[in-house]
């Protein structure tokens, strides 16, 4: 009986799941619930595949009524009617990280009933094993596939509503492949439906798999690579996992001492090999203890280790503890050699000592930062301070949605020209506010930031909000001739910095001779190659580059001499100083004539008397900057200020100098500042 199904879909199937089963089963899987669910997709997708393949065979040689393709058919149709609701559950699982409650039980058990009534209706009626009179091909009640269809889609629409409810707790690769992956076999069902010939649902079921395995599920995602235990990202999955079902459990951690000593005393290839000589010892001894308690192994850093004891007897963790620290009080054979290692023992109680993942590494990481651990003491976890990473912790998800919650914002503090007389511009800041409107100091979020690569996003957040606030102005009517800008030292490192910010000036028409960027001393001196070419086509095209806060660090005359500074911004720590001490107020007179006879302007940062202004022009400065002018204002408090003060004392002259200065006069400016002082008292310290 000759049928006109179209196999080749499912034999590509079979083959690409093939070869998908080999990838994946060759190596070591977490035994997570996504990864037990991602392999019963694999069985069910190919069970599916090959059953569509062997009734094509069957219904060639056999009659339609035989009790074999029967069989098969049944099989068939219970297996590919599963993956949607495998599908279902994967989504779910990979996106939520509480257990179900009774009412999405209820609905998850109504969708399971639902799509076993079609089998009995089978059993009893025969609904689906009809043959057309007179055709040479096998049909299936069409009420009953637009029927299954139905409940299938109902299952991947509720695995697409799991993900996008539970959007924010996945990296984005993970949301975007596994809803990809709920599109694709969606999509091949409806194939399906008005293409019954075509025998495409396995073969899109199987391409989308593969994608979850490659962005989600790849083993080696999961295993580091020189030791070959579980690592941080397994460690993170399986642990929380943990505490969602609220098994009781022990994590002993061990943080290595001396390991950079012992790097450069072997060579980092001879200390690899005693690390994986350590991590075989602490899998034999999990593998020691195995029948009083199941134990996983993992590696948290190159230092640090840590066995996970699924028990709650502690004699048992005891036990396992004991062994270990006499290993470790002993030596390590390895390349004809002996070495002594030094380890910190730390044992957690869950879930009574974290409540997560990240709690436990918060742990373990004080365990290494602290001095005052010593060696071969075994330290619990309520003896721990884990305050300061925790808060970090939390600060560094701040920052990473800061942009799209709306909690930065760009602050400005006037700049006062000598020459002029008169505030010609402002610095601009970056400020930060926490979920709940409190302020974050610079000083805390920044070197975050530089870590998890938010500053570059913040940087350009902050030219483009002076950018947009410049191309809106008159500038002449707010006399401002220019706006300083920072340059983190990660954005100095970018090859494409200067033409970035080429590119935002002239999206939003700001003139560049406007933009002055403050280069810090740590860029400057780290990076001067790089540095010098970006501040090059930078002064090509119009806009200056400052050298901030100089004397702050060590600071060194060559990238004076070399690298194109228009100014040089002096830290208000040796103004401080100079104000103090003749011999600081000598030295900064030279620096600023050595400066000057280089051909670049000065600014003096910390200002804050009248008398610091008027020793400081008498050192021919050429620009000032402190809290005498002004704090740092938001932009329409600033730009009110301007305002103000322009239509006070006019264009020309807004502040006498130090020596015209009266009594009568010398509070003006301060009164001005005293109307937004309740505003200037949340102000955080520090600056970017």
């Amino acid at each position: 009986m000759l049928l006109n199904y179209t196999i080749h879909y499912d034999i590509a199937a079979v083959i690409l799941l093939s070869i998908l089963g080999v990838l994946y089963f060759s190596k070591r899987n977490i035994p997570s619930y996504g990864s037990k669910i991602f392999t019963c997709l694999i069985v069910i997708t190919g069970v599916s595949a090959v059953c569509e393949c062997v009734l094509n065979v069957e219904f060639q040689f056999l009659p339609v009524s035989s009790l074999i393709i029967t069989l098969t058919g049944i099989l068939y149709f219970c297996i590919s009617n599963f993956l949607p609701f495998a599908a279902a559950a994967y989504c779910f699982v990979l996106s939520d990280s509480e257990p179900l409650g009774l009412k999405s039980k209820r609905r998850i058990a109504l969708l399971i009933l639902l799509s076993l009534l079609p089998y009995a209706a089978g059993m009893f009626w025969g609904v689906w094993n009809a043959v057309s009179p007179g055709k040479q091909r096998i049909d299936y009640s069409a009420a009953v596939t637009v029927y299954l269809l139905f409940v299938s889609l109902l299952y991947l629409t509720a695995g697409a509503v799991f993900l996008v409810k539970k959007y924010r707790r996945l990296p984005v690769h993970y949301f975007g492949t596994a809803f990809f992956f709920i599109v694709v076999v969606a999509a091949g069902a409806v194939v399906r439906l008005f293409f019954p010939f075509l025998l495409i649902s396995n073969f899109c079921a199987a391409v989308s798999m593969y994608f979850l395995y490659m962005y989600i599920h790849k083993p080696d995602n999961f295993i580091d690579s020189l030791t070959g235990l579980f690592n941080t990202t397994a460690f993170a999955s399986l642990i929380d996992e943990k505490f969602v079902r609220k098994d009781p459990f022990y994590v002993i951690g061990f943080v290595l001492e001396d390991l950079n000593f012992l790097n450069n005393t072997f060579g980092i290839r001879s200390i690899d090999e005693l690390l994986k000589i350590i991590a075989v010892f602490f899998t034999e001894t999990a593998e020691r203890f195995k029948k009083t308690a199941c134990s996983d192994v993992y590696t948290i850093a190159t230092d640090e280790f840590c066995i996970v004891v699924k028990t709650q007897d502690m004699t048992v963790v005891q036990s396992m503890v004991d062994c270990i620290r006499e290993k470790f009080e002993s030596v390590w054979d390895f390349q004809n050699t002996t070495v002594t290692l030094f380890s910190r023992i730390c044992v957690i109680r869950c879930p009574s000592d974290a409540e997560s993942a990240a709690d436990i590494l918060d742990l373990l990481t004080a365990v290494g930062e602290q001095q005052y651990y010593r060696a071969g003491r075994v330290l619990f976890a309520d003896s721990l301070d884990t305050t300061r990473n925790r808060l970090s912790r939390q600060l560094d998800r701040t920052i990473k949605t800061s942009i799209q919650n709306d909690l930065i914002s760009v602050w400005y503090q006037p700049i006062y020209s000598i020459s002029k007389r008169r505030v010609i511009g402002a610095e601009a800041l970056i400020r930060m506010k926490d979920e709940n409107g409190n302020f974050i100091s610079p000083e805390d979020f920044i070197p975050i930031a530089e870590k998890n690569g938010t500053i570059l996003r913040i940087g350009e957040f902050v030219l483009e909000r002076v950018c947009s606030m410049l191309s809106d102005l008159n500038l002449g009517w707010y006399g401002i001739e220019k706006i300083d800008i920072n340059l983190s030292m990660i954005q100095c490192m970018q090859k494409t910095l200067a033409e970035q910010i080429i590119s935002i000036t002239d999206i939003y028409r700001v003139p560049r001779r406007i933009l002055d960027f403050e280069i810090t001393e740590t860029a400057a001196a780290y990076l001067p190659k790089m540095l010098q070419e970006n501040m090059e086509r930078l002064n090509s095209a119009g806009a200056e580059c400052s050298l901030d806060d100089y004397g702050s660090g060590y600071s060194n005359m060559n990238y004076l001499i070399e690298l194109p500074f228009n100014m040089i911004k002096i830290d208000k720590g040796i103004v401080w100083s100079a104000d103090k001490k003749l011999r600081s107020r000598t030295a900064l007179a030279h620096t600023i004539t050595m400066i000057k006879s280089l051909g670049m302007q000065v600014l003096a940062e910390g200002v804050e008397t009248k008398e610091q202004m008027q020793w400081l022009a008498s050192l021919d400065c050429d620009y000032l900057q402190g809290y005498y002018f002004s704090k740092s204002l938001p932009q329409k408090d600033f730009l009110a200020f301007l305002a103000r003060e322009m239509q006070r004392n006019g264009t020309a002259e807004v502040l006498p100098l130090a020596g015209e200065l009266g009594d009568a006069n010398a509070g003006e400016l301060g009164d001005t500042i005293e109307d937004l002082e309740e505003l200037e008292e949340a102000e955080p310290v520090g600056e970017l």
